[in-house]
Order: structure tokens, then sequence, then C-alpha cells
């Protein structure tokens, strides 16, 4: 049977038969349950779950209440930095479940987001009034 992959999204690392999930070298601790949850919507990304389905799967012959789970979902949001209202790993469906929407590969790497610093302009320096706009 061929081992489950690591899952890449954004600058994260998501590595499920290690119970790991690492930003680069940094390794972000999870408890297992919270673990278990972000794993499940990963592995189901782009695709609403609903609350019920996740209950069955992360807790099986289990009695917990939605509280669990949300505060499975809070925990998850702060690990990856996520915000409720403007969400980039896990969206909020009132009343009906959550959805995964960051793009997912499979493999060792996350994606790279190549970001580019605009420069500030240039002051002129004292000895160039020219570039200032006068004479001396």
């Amino acid at each position: 049977m061929k081992p489950e992959p690591a899952f890449c999204f954004g600058p994260f690392r998501l590595d499920p038969p290690n119970a790991t999930l690492s930003r680069g070298p940094q390794a972000i601790a999870l408890k297992p349950k919270v673990f278990d949850v972000l794993a499940y919507l990963v592995r189901h990304a782009g695709r609403l779950v609903s609350q019920d389905e996740l209950l069955q799967a992360v807790w099986p012959d289990t009695i917990v209440g939605d509280s669990s789970l949300k505060s499975c979902v809070r925990q998850i949001r702060r690990a990856l930095g996520d915000r409720v209202r403007e969400p980039r790993y896990v969206e909020t469906v009132h009343r009906r479940g959550y959805r995964f929407i960051a793009p997912v590969s499979t493999g060792s790497t996350p994606t790279t987001v190549q970001v580019t610093a605009r420069r500030p302009p240039m002051a002129a320096s004292p000895d160039q009034s020219w570039w200032a706009g006068t004479t001396s």
C-alpha cells in the first residue's frame, strides 16, 4: 500500500503519516484532534464538509458537541494565521460546515509566494539640488 503523501498549501506542509504541520523549517504544535480536523479538511479541500461528517470522522463512536469542533477550527485558524471574516484557508459555511479553500498540492515542498518589495522613492541628497528642483 502506498503511503499517504504530505500536503502543501501556502507556506505550510501537512504530513499526516508523521502527524506534523510545519511552516518552512518551523514545526507547529497542534493537539491530536485539532490535527485530525485539519488533515480531514485538507484531504477534502474545495468541498463543503458538514459538521456531522467532521464529528463522525474525527470522533467516531464518541458523542461530542459542536463546541469541540468549533474549538478545533479556532485553533487551526490561530496556527495558520487565518481569519474568520477574510479566510485564506478555512471557510465557515454558516450552519453547514467548513471548506478548506487554499490550493493544495501533494509533495515535499510548500508553495512559495514571491513577494516583490517596492523600492522607496529616492530622496535628494544635499549635493543634488537639481533633483529637488532647486539650484544652489
